[in-house]
């Protein structure tokens, strides 16, 4: 549903299904971070942080149910408690930058700003290679892998 074309119901039939979803399997750690989502995006943080903690604790790696919860927990000014969650992202996934952008947002939200400063510059510092390698792969597909053709000989 939530992949598709989105109508005027889209979301509350998705938000029924995933409730559907954890009243069969209370233990559904996605059906949780989809609920997390929807409702963060709907800026109801406390919402929010009960469905991407509940995520997290059923399943200890799910970077995505971590960065959620860190940004929730930003959101509804607790960035003191949204630094474990970020931490335990970024450890998890080293190569990840959104949890490293969080997490040097949380950092400046608590007056850490050295922190915040390492964890920025990890994010530009990453990002900047994905795009590159993204770069180079829509140029594989598009059939550009030489060098583009210029007047002056090959070394």
């Amino acid at each position: 549903m939530l992949a598709g074309e989105r109508g005027p119901t889209t979301l509350d039939d998705a938000r029924q299904e995933f409730e559907l979803e954890l009243a069969v399997d209370p233990a559904s750690a996605a059906a949780h971070y989809e609920l997390g989502e929807m409702t963060r995006q709907g800026r109801r943080w406390n919402e929010a942080v009960q469905h991407f903690r509940k995520a997290a604790e059923l399943e200890p790696e799910f970077v995505g149910a971590l960065v959620g919860l860190g940004k929730s927990l930003v959101s509804a000014g607790r960035a003191g408690e949204a630094i474990a969650p970020l931490e335990a992202a970024v450890t998890l996934a080293a190569d990840d930058p959104t949890a490293h952008y969080q997490l040097s947002f949380a950092y400046r939200r608590v007056g850490r700003e050295e922190e915040a400063r390492k964890e920025l510059a990890l994010y530009r510092e990453i990002h900047d290679k994905v795009m590159r390698e993204g770069l180079a792969i829509r140029t594989g597909f598009q059939g550009r892998l030489s060098e583009p053709q210029t007047d002056e000989p090959p070394e």
